[in-house]
């Protein structure tokens, strides 16, 4: 392979290349082992060990909920914390970057830890599986099932909002292939679908809907894993599901020629995910010029990319967790169930100009001024909110003997821009070149063609 597609491959299926990472590129196959070998599960909270009581969390009076909740949110943010730093230290960011698309396809707000460790595990078991295994896995954890109100949905009062996300966001695409009638049917088939306390799916057989229902011209006694067999059987659903990995792999402007491509794979593998990955890597046009740097990076894309280049570490987990929320890109907590921004959705004139400025707060310890909604700047409390995030954000440490060691300063230009260099940031490097090594690459980093992979 050529350099500039393996650097194209890189920041596409992972968050950059260094020059040390590069020499050791030989061919596609390690792309193919790396999707062979699975994310290590995130770490299992054990149910027994809780500091509370099943009957404490059920029937806990208002102090007891609130301790409750106040633990959940520790436990959110350890596990959020985690997930960030694994994928900073990954040895396998090509499968870290595919479990993050999942996360954002399936969106889903989570606040129980014990939820959300069974969510993620789900999808990095399954993340290059099969979509049906994937699916029906995501539709009976007990994250989406509360999520989603699938715990409302009863024989007696059927609840569509599962139904309608299934159909809308997970599988077919709004309005495509469906009707009214057919959400409507598709809710009676999930009556039933809970969970007990451990987060173990239950179906709950008085609660279910027996009766005949008729879905996409189908008549039967459907239930909801049937009714996602029918759904598969649509080659809008392969369709829908390649779109939207054309989207976030390869760029925002969909190639229909392409995305059919991709869609056959998957439609006439039966839903192998692995295959649809593999082919994408091989076709030629995933290389093509026109996608190259054409991308804008998510902020997490961002964090991690600059995290693997100097081995970020701090020892306050706010760090990770106000970056996340400055950006709003909090992992567990989309801003709805469509999932995060895409591409140039995330860029503005207010978030470019943060984004631009998180270098050298990072790397150099500047200050930076963070962004408060109007009616609270003047707030005493909020100022102090504002001057510990800006603290936290700055207590990132980089490790600069480790980005000497693994990047040659001659290939940086090559291997975090693909050589894509407007005469604008060409002119700006040209002015520092004299600067001290640091500076240099502080530079670099701050210029706007940073934010694209």
């Amino acid at each position: 392979m050529e350099n500039y597609q393996i650097i194209h491959l890189a920041h596409r299926f992972g968050f950059g290349i260094s020059s040390k990472e590069l020499a050791a590129f030989k061919t596609k196959q390690t792309v193919k082992e790396l999707l062979n070998r699975p994310l290590s599960l995130a770490n299992k909270l054990d149910l027994n060990s809780l500091p509370f009581s099943r009957e404490e969390i059920r029937k806990g009076n208002s102090d007891q909920r609130r301790k409750i909740a106040e633990w959940s949110r520790k436990e959110m943010t350890k596990l959020n914390v985690s997930w960030v730093k694994s994928m900073i230290k990954s040895d396998n960011p090509v499968m870290d970057k595919i479990n993050l698309f999942w996360h954002h396809h399936f969106a889903c707000e989570i606040k129980n830890p014990v939820f959300a460790i069974q969510y993620s595990n789900h999808i990095r078991r399954h993340a290059v599986g099969n979509f049906r295994k994937l699916l029906i896995g995501i539709a009976k954890s007990p994250a989406m099932i509360a999520y989603l109100n699938t715990r409302q949905n009863k024989k007696q009062s059927p609840n569509e909002d599962f139904a309608r996300e299934l159909c809308e966001l997970f599988t077919l695409g709004i309005d495509k292939g469906y009707d009214e009638n057919d959400i409507k049917e598709i809710a009676r088939s999930f009556t039933g679908w809970s969970h007990n306390f451990q987060g173990n799916f239950m179906f709950r057989r008085r609660q279910h809907d027996f009766g005949e229902k008729t879905i996409f011209g189908y008549k039967g006694n459907f239930g909801g894993e049937e009714v996602i067999d029918l759904i598969l059987k649509k080659k809008e659903c392969a369709l829908f599901i390649a779109s939207n990995v054309f989207e976030y792999f390869v760029n925002a402007n969909p190639d229909y020629d392409a995305i059919q491509e991709l869609a056959d794979i998957l439609y006439e593998s039966d839903y192998d995910l692995k295959k649809m990955f593999l082919y994408m890597l091989e076709a030629p046009w995933f290389y093509e010029d026109r996608h190259i740097m054409a991308k804008v990076k998510s902020p997490l894309e961002f964090l991690i990319g600059l995290g693997r280049l100097f081995q970020l570490e701090s020892d306050n987990d706010l760090s990770y967790i106000v970056y996340q929320r400055i950006f709003n890109q909090t992992l567990y907590r989309p801003p709805n169930v469509a999932g995060w921004k895409v591409d140039k959705e995330w860029i503005d004139s207010n978030s470019l100009s943060l984004r631009l400025r998180i270098p050298s707060v990072v790397l150099a310890r500047e200050n930076l001024e963070l962004p408060l909604r109007p009616e609270l700047d003047e707030s005493p409390m909020m100022e102090k909110r504002k001057q510990a995030g800006m603290k936290a954000i700055q207590n990132f440490k980089a490790d600069w003997n480790y980005f000497k060691v693994n990047n040659a300063e001659e290939d940086l230009l090559e291997n975090l821009f693909n050589s894509k260099l407007s005469a604008i940031a060409l002119d700006t490097i040209e002015k520092f070149k004299n600067r001290p090594f640091k500076q240099k690459v502080i530079q670099l980093l701050s210029i706007p063609e940073y934010q694209l992979c």
